[in-house]
């Protein structure tokens, strides 16, 4: 049976049971995924399902859950919060600790687009923010001017 939800276009999705089925008897175009790229690939599908999973689970269920789905794969696993670390800091001389207060309105881990519109974190405080704790830079910034 074809999914009524499958509108007619370009995909880069992973081909899973589900989607097969709902594909049915439509035309596709289906590759195989570069061994390179299969880690991200498949972390990411896998990030997404988890993430759908979590937000129907209740809060005190989704730490345990996660640990259970992490034991199969690591021996790591989330502490009980879950919390975040969100700074560190060394002693550089006796008595003197640096640590960065500054942090930047989007977070670290997440890419951001900045429009610089009136509600939008301004452009040049991100950078600074970013700067201060950055090992590497990546920007790719290019800058559209009405007149």
């Amino acid at each position: 049976m074809t999914r009524p939800d499958l509108p007619t276009g370009l995909y880069e999705q992973l081909l899973t049971s589900d989607l097969q089925q709902g594909i049915g008897a439509l035309r596709s175009v289906v590759t195989q995924v570069d061994d390179p790229e299969v880690p991200d690939v498949l972390g990411e599908f896998v990030g997404r399902q988890v993430t759908h999973a979590l937000r129907d689970l209740k809060p005190e269920q989704r730490v345990e859950v996660v640990n259970r789905l992490l034991a199969g794969l690591t021996s790591d696993v989330v502490a009980p919060g879950p919390q975040q670390l969100m700074a560190l800091a060394r002693e550089e001389q006796p008595g003197v600790w640096s640590l960065l207060q500054v942090r930047p309105a989007v977070p670290l881990s997440r890419p951001a687009l900045l429009t610089n519109g009136p509600s939008d974190p301004k452009l040049g405080a991100e950078l600074r923010a970013e700067l201060g704790s950055a090992d590497r830079v990546d920007l790719l910034c290019a800058f559209v001017k009405w007149t």
